[in-house]
């Protein structure tokens, strides 16, 4: 049954009738005979059968068939059986009761659907009338018309005396409309404090709204007093300070104690979490993020009140120095961080720019060898500034944003790993022990250790670039491998993508592969030269010297576009066009190249040598050297062979 539909057991005998036929009430209709009375309209439709029965047993039959000019709101049978069965039988089995129902369903006079206006209606109920809300839509042309909580579903069915509307649920006599939160707050001189607030925040319309449902922590007059008057000044004049806090009241959905009591906490709409207690000296034993619930449960036609002692004022804002500071564990980070001056980098409560830190915990630094963080201590702003960048990434990277091999850059340029196995997080293979520590200006993980540089070799990134793949394996089967992987050595590698590999004569890379100790080795050798040496030094040099002995030629050429001579530059080594430049590792330098260098031959670039191609704006935008980073490169895209990307310019725009 609906919430305000007829409820047999709240007024049983409410408001006694003797009978339709009696004094004072037959004085308000004006009797005749019809041949075609509302009464007999209503038992042509089966649909109001059970209403027919009940009008019968109520003894009222006659007079409605004799009342001139009323209205009947019909409720159907299945609004009827809305009603519990054994309700039913007895409101039917008590005349007096089923009386006074049915005579709050005749209004003393003919109205037309079109003829509703919202406000109140006398019924023939003395001392009762019902509440109409008239809504109309599509500039009139189309209308809803509620009666206190039921729908006019069907209108104007027409009788010689009377109109009969059909409505979807049994009127209750002692129906009222439940207030809204704000009607609530706004009725009750303990509130006002409160009402006046949302009203200057410019919320009240919500509180005030049928389409939300809300749960409101309200804080009575007393306890926004507490607060002192200066401090309740200075939040009056902080139009965004005074929205947060009353927001911080606010719960989205109608959650009774019950409810609170089961999740043992609130959400509001900041997204703080208010966490609920017991509390001996509250008045009902309850307290909500530390101030006592005077009452609870008190409904509203939107959702649901409790009263609070206390204003919940949210918590200031926290910095991630902050968040550490306040963790006892995190004391020995603190401490770096303050002696490496790099603690202001983090104590601010702005969104932006946000960082996500990494934080040893003090065991993790006591682990450290003997004298080691009295070393680093020492010297602040050298060795330890770099270990303590190591352990920041730039951005919010909460804990489930984080997957396994997922690859992070640190502030320092080095990479993180992050692995998960089990449930288990590692970054760089240090344990995350506890995740989500959450700031105004980022989130910290403690971790318990700290973390160590991986390395990253050359082998490392050409390992990690599936458009690099062929020359892996042909580096693997030459054993050549070994010595990219070597962090002690330094080189330069002019790096074949796949198709280059591929544009070979058909057979000569599985001929190759055959004996790799022969003429793989040699042709892989004159792709690398000693020494890092970036697009620019190439460039600048004019040729360079591989470690098989042979020169190679390096030549650079300005794009045009038609009579347009672009700032940026095309690069060719022994004329092969050099795709992206300057990919860094740990021990060297990688740029790549669009065809395998064969030493035999002084220009071997299987795509043929295009002048035009080389002069298209494809190559426009490329960075400049110190514009690549570790592992990355310009313009090449991870999942995409990269064999027609630009080449990057090697800092010789002009």
């Amino acid at each position: 049954m609906a919430r305000n539909s007829y409820n047999p057991m709240k007024y049983p005998n409410s408001l006694h009738l003797r009978s339709l036929l009696g004094g004072a009430f037959v004085a308000g209709l004006a009797l005749s005979a019809h041949a075609d009375n509302i009464v007999e309209k209503l038992a042509e439709r089966p649909e109001f059968s059970t209403l027919v029965t009940a009008v019968t047993e109520a003894g009222l039959a006659d007079a409605l068939a004799s009342a001139e000019d009323i209205t009947i709101l019909a409720p159907t049978n299945e609004a009827f059986a809305k009603i519990p069965e054994d309700d039913l039988a007895a409101l039917l089995a008590d005349r007096d009761a089923l009386t006074n129902v049915l005579t709050y369903h005749v209004v003393p006079e003919r109205i037309s659907f079109r003829e509703f206006e919202s406000g109140a209606i006398d019924t023939l109920l003395t001392g009762n009338g019902i509440d109409v809300s008239v809504q109309s839509f599509f500039w009139g042309f189309y209308r809803t018309v509620t009666i206190d909580d039921a729908v006019i579903t069907r209108a104007n069915l027409r009788a010689d005396n009377g109109i009969i509307h059909t409505i979807n649920e049994v009127l209750d006599p002692g129906y009222q409309q439940v207030p809204t939160i704000l009607e609530i707050a706004a009725g009750n001189p303990d509130f006002s404090i409160l009402a006046s607030l949302v009203q200057q925040a410019g919320i009240a319309r919500a509180l005030d709204s049928e389409h939300y449902n809300l749960t409101v922590f309200a804080p009575t007059n007393a306890a926004f007093e507490a607060l002192g008057e200066e401090t309740l000044e200075a939040v009056q004049a902080d139009p965004r300070l005074l929205r947060k806090i009353l927001k911080n009241h606010i719960v989205r959905g109608a959650r009774d104690s019950s409810s609170l009591v089961e999740d043992g906490s609130a959400q509001t709409v900041l997204g703080l979490s208010l966490p609920l207690a017991e509390d001996p000296d509250a008045p009902t034993g309850f307290s909500i993020a530390g101030e006592p619930l005077e009452a609870v449960d008190i409904v509203a036609s939107n959702g649901i009140i409790h009263v609070v002692g206390g204003v919940l004022v949210p918590p200031t804002p926290q910095s991630l120095v902050d968040i550490a500071s306040s963790r006892e564990e995190l004391s020995t980070l603190v401490t770096a961080l303050n002696a490496a001056e790099l603690a202001s980098s983090f104590d601010t409560t702005q969104r932006w720019p946000s960082f996500t830190i990494f934080a040893p915990d003090n065991a993790a630094f006591a682990s450290l060898p003997e004298g080691t963080l009295d070393a680093l201590l020492t010297d602040p702003t050298g060795v330890l500034t770099d270990i303590l960048s190591l352990h920041v990434v730039a951005g919010r990277l909460e804990a489930d944003r984080l997957s396994d091999g997922q690859v992070l850059e640190s502030l320092s340029g080095d990479r993180l790993t992050v692995r998960i196995a089990d449930g288990e997080v590692t970054i760089n293979g240090a344990p995350v022990v506890e995740t989500d520590l959450k700031a105004r200006n980022g989130v910290l993980h403690i971790v318990g250790s700290v973390i160590a540089r991986e390395s990253f070799t050359v082998a490392d990134l050409v390992a990690s670039k599936p458009y690099l793949s062929t020359l892996l394996v042909a580096a693997d089967a030459a054993g050549l491998a070994t010595a990219l992987a070597d962090t002690s050595s330094d080189l330069t590698v002019l790096a074949p993508v796949n198709r280059a590999f591929n544009s070979l004569p058909e057979g000569t890379l599985e001929a190759l592969l055959e004996t790799p100790e022969g003429t793989l080795r040699d042709i892989l050798l004159n792709h690398v030269i000693s020494g890092s040496q970036t697009a620019g030094d190439l460039v600048e040099d004019g040729s360079a010297t591989t470690l098989l002995g042979t020169d190679l030629e390096i030549t650079s050429r300005r794009i045009r576009f038609w009579w347009w001579r672009t700032p940026y530059r095309v690069i060719r080594v022994n004329g092969t066009r050099v795709l992206a430049t300057n990919l860094e590792a740990d021990n060297g330098l990688v740029h790549l190249i669009h065809a395998v260098l064969l030493p035999e031959e002084g220009d071997n670039e299987a795509e043929g040598d295009n002048p035009g191609d080389a002069d298209t704006g494809r190559d426009s935008g490329a960075p400049s050297d110190n514009e690549t980073t570790k592992g990355e490169e310009s313009d090449i895209s991870e999942e995409e062979t990269p064999e027609e990307g630009p080449a990057e310019s090697p800092g010789t725009k002009n």
